[in-house]
């Protein structure tokens, strides 16, 4: 519309009934008092006629709703009415929109309401306002029934959060609303009213997008009636994005939902709107389309710098500066939420080089140090090695400064063991081959720098399990060591304390005992106790010894090194969770399942709560495994199966190739395998846990460990002889590995075997394996372990079959102890 073309009488009754909310058109009719006179006397006119329409009843003909009993009024608006009512036939509250002019509304009106329905009503997304069923009273008038939720307005919910410094929080609840914005572009929608009155929270923290009053199909207006005249303006001022001022529809897509969502997060983190609303409305336009908003970090310094660069992108002026899709800024939320790189600094290559090594909670004092400045302070310092005596000074500065950087890589790299790692390391392998190369080509005269830097990488490379490169690296750096140090040295001590970490990664165990014992040596001689490097190893060494069956000497190292760290670490420092972590997986493999319980949902709370981890990190996966399978040892098969899940979900997401999520597939068979409600389930997973295992070429006893599962399955589904074939795989698997002969695997896979044999009528045989599978037990384990009792039970029935009378009266003696609890392996702290 041109800016001198007169103003109608049909477009003044048109903003007088909401149907247009044109900035330019309202300034214009504000700006003369003869449009405004006129405006408010058809404004009372209005007043007026819904004054007759609703003479002597508040809602007259709402009552001949069929099939719905209105409860009260829940909102008024511009053009609708919405009510809380009772669905008689579900008898389920729901609510009820009806056009406010009712009977008397206008063909516009009602197109635009129909259109509501009809969009509306493609859209099934959880935090998407569902339509129930929508039509015509016999009086007229347009109703639609939707979902009803009871809850808060966005904005009123985000305040407390904001003021509590919740912003993971706020970031958590906007990824939900972005991806229910993401599936209604994706089935053609778009909303074009995004504010935080059109988006409520439920008591569960569940956010519901409501009002698709005024959305837009992408289909729309190819034929058909047009529901908006080109140039007019529709939305809420304050969240509308500078091309839906510009009065080209052409400009207008799915990018005016991403802006008002920034608009919206903006106020949820700050408190303020990114455009300030006071002045007159044109100057209020100016500033939506040409002036940049107030960094949201000055308003708020719990903010930090991606979490704004993530608002700003979404305020972008610009729509090919902005997020292209909901799913994009999501993904952004997501990826701040869990530590990661976000794409709207991908173009900025030392921030994705430090968000690489920071992203696992690594030193953030390398932030602008590593890498070339590594390697032009070590070729600095080698060329002024060689001036004259009155540089002396000069180089020693020089050095300094250069082994302080190399001091916080290596300490930043060797970090990367998954105390406090959210996620998987894949993409870290490119900044380690250039570190590589970099160390090849200009470090190689300067041992000093280079033992670090690979000790450093081998390190990383350990926790992406490729042990080959991580072993290769780990050797040259020790041998480095050894060229320049006498023992005990700290540096000798940290390669010992790397290389016991890759031979328990390899399951090489007794190895892996005799590096931590000296390690722990060298690190007691040259710190004392109270020191966090000789509490790590006491850490890695406990672990260690469970795995060798000596439980003794495991639990004094636990304890040991959970005391140290309390006493010299602060009390919300992870590393501490971390030994707890390892406490009660001691606690379980003891057969503590009730002690341990308790203690596992401890530190599960602890790691929620932790803002340097969260609920999505892998110490989380790793304790729901864990609480999972203490779940099924105790029976409590379905509580169990929603912490295996979690843990399984997160593992997807961060190690999908690793041994620790082919360890949750195989527990979650196990427990549809003990619960036998679902054994095609139970086989699935256990295949899925098998086919992992070997893709990785994992040690011999977790192959058999999917084997000896697999085997069960087939015995619980009446196939004795397939079940037996695949044990005897097991048996051999397990031969290969380094496990001990009396290691707890063994006397489950023995326990297994009789258990087959027994019903291949092959009796005596599996009376032996029955026994052998018992004397490894009740060295590990009470009489009241279930695995142990189950095995109790296959020895009663083979006994009682071949009358062995004294024999029975001890097994019966011993199964009289009451039931408490299955033991399988659970998973590691690192």
């Amino acid at each position: 519309m041109c800016a001198d073309q007169p103003i109608s009488l049909h477009q003044l009754e048109q903003i007088a009934q909401g149907l247009i909310d044109d900035p330019i058109l309202l300034a214009r009719v504000h700006a003369s008092p003869e449009l405004s006179e006129r405006l408010e006397q058809i404004r009372k006119d209005n007043e007026l006629l819904a004054e007759l329409m609703t003479t002597g009843s508040k809602t007259p003909e709402l009552d001949t709703i069929g099939g719905y009993e209105l409860l009260g009024e829940i909102h008024r608006g511009g053009q609708g009415v919405v009510y809380k009512a009772r669905q008689k036939a579900t008898d389920r509250l729901v609510a009820v929109k009806t056009l406010i002019q009712g009977a008397f509304a206008t063909e516009t009106q009602r197109i635009r309401f129909e259109r509501e329905v009809r969009l509306a009503a493609r859209l099934k997304h959880p935090s998407i306002v569902t339509v129930h069923e929508s039509g015509r009273t016999p009086l007229g008038t347009n109703y639609i029934a939707l979902e009803l939720v009871e809850g808060e307005r966005l904005d009123e919910y985000a305040r407390p959060l904001r003021e509590r410094g919740d912003l993971r929080a706020i970031a958590a609840l906007f990824s939900a609303i972005c991806d229910a914005i993401r599936y209604a572009h994706q089935r053609g929608v778009i909303h074009r009213d995004l504010k935080p009155g059109n988006v409520l929270v439920d008591s569960k923290g569940v956010p519901h997008v409501l009002d698709f009053g005024i959305a837009k199909g992408f289909d729309e207006e190819a034929g058909g009636i047009a529901t908006t005249r080109t140039g007019e303006f529709v939305g809420t001022l304050a969240y509308a994005a500078p091309e839906q001022l510009s009065r080209d529809a052409d400009l207008v897509d799915v990018r005016i939902d991403i802006y008002a969502l920034g608009v919206m997060l903006y106020e949820a983190c700050t408190g303020e709107r990114p455009v300030k609303g006071v002045g007159a409305l044109s100057d209020i336009i100016a500033r939506i389309i040409t002036q940049p908003p107030t960094p949201p970090r000055a308003l708020n310094p719990r903010i930090d710098r991606d979490l704004e660069t993530i608002i700003l992108t979404a305020l972008a002026k610009q729509p090919r500066e902005r997020y292209q899709t909901a799913g994009d800024l999501r993904d952004d939320l997501e990826a701040w939420l869990h530590g990661r790189a976000i794409k709207a600094r991908a173009h900025d290559f030392w921030y994705l080089a430090r968000k690489t090594v920071i992203r696992y909670r690594v030193a953030a004092s390398i932030a602008g140090a590593f890498l070339v400045l590594i390697i032009a302070s070590a070729v600095v310092a080698t060329v002024l090695s060689m001036r004259v005596q009155r540089e002396a000074a000069r180089v020693q500065r020089e050095n300094l400064a250069l082994m302080q950087n190399v001091t916080a890589v290596s300490d930043a790299l060797d970090r990367i063991d998954g105390e406090t790692s959210m996620e998987s390391v894949n993409s870290l392998s490119e900044f380690l081959v250039t570190l590589l190369h970099e160390v090849e080509t200009n470090v190689k005269d300067r041992p000093d720098v280079e033992a670090p830097l690979r000790d450093a990488v081998g390190s990383a490379y350990l926790f992406q399990e490729k042990f080959a490169d991580a072993e290769r690296e780990l050797l040259k750096a020790q041998a480095l060591r050894r060229q320049m140090y006498q023992p005990p040295h700290p540096a000798l001590a940290r390669s010992l304390h790397n290389l016991g970490r890759l031979r328990f990664k390899q399951a090489r165990y007794a190895e892996a005992e005799q590096l931590y014992r000296s390690a722990l040596a060298m690190r007691t001689e040259l710190f004392g106790l109270d020191h966090d490097d000789v509490a790590r190893t006491m850490h890695h060494l406990a672990a260690t010894l469970q795995e060798l069956g000596n439980m003794s000497e495991a639990g004094q190292y636990w304890q040991q090194a959970l005391a140290i760290r309390k006493r010299i670490l602060p009390p919300d420092d992870s590393r501490i969770l971390n030994t707890f972590f390892g406490v009660t997986t001691f606690q379980m493999l003891q057969g503590d399942y009730r002690g341990a319980r308790e203690s596992m949902q401890e530190v599960l709370a602890a790691i929620d709560r932790n803002p340097s981890l969260g609920p999505q990190s892998l110490p989380a996966g790793r304790v729901t495994h864990n609480l999972g399978l203490v779940l099924t040892n105790l029976g409590e098969y379905q509580q169990a199966r929603l912490q295996l899940e979690r843990s399984k979900s997160i593992k997807e997401k961060t190690e999908p190739k690793s041994e620790s999520y082919a360890r949750t597939l195989a527990e979650l068979g196990r427990n549809h395998l003990l619960e036998g409600s679902n054994l095609a389930e139970a086989r699935l997973l256990i295949e899925q846990s098998l086919r992992l295992r070997r893709e990785r070429q994992a040690s011999g006893d977790q192959i058999a460990e999917s084997l000896r599962l697999l085997a069960e399955v087939e015995l619980a589904e009446g196939r004795a002889v397939e079940a037996l074939a695949l044990a005897d795989q097991a048996v051999e698997a397990l031969q290969e590995s380094s496990r001990p002969p009396g290691h707890w695997e063994s006397a489950l896979l023995s326990a297994a075997r009789a258990r087959i044999l027994a019903a291949l009528q092959r009796h005596d045989e599996a009376c032996a394996e029955c026994e052998r599978a018992d004397s490894i037990m009740t060295r590990l384990r009470t009489d009241d372990d279930p695995d142990v009792r189950r095995n109790l039970g296959t020895m009663l029935a083979l006994y009682e079959r071949s009358g062995r009378t004294p024999d029975l009266e001890r097994i019966r003696a011993r199964l009289s102890a009451p039931d408490s609890t299955t033991a399988a392996k659970g998973e590691q702290p690192e």
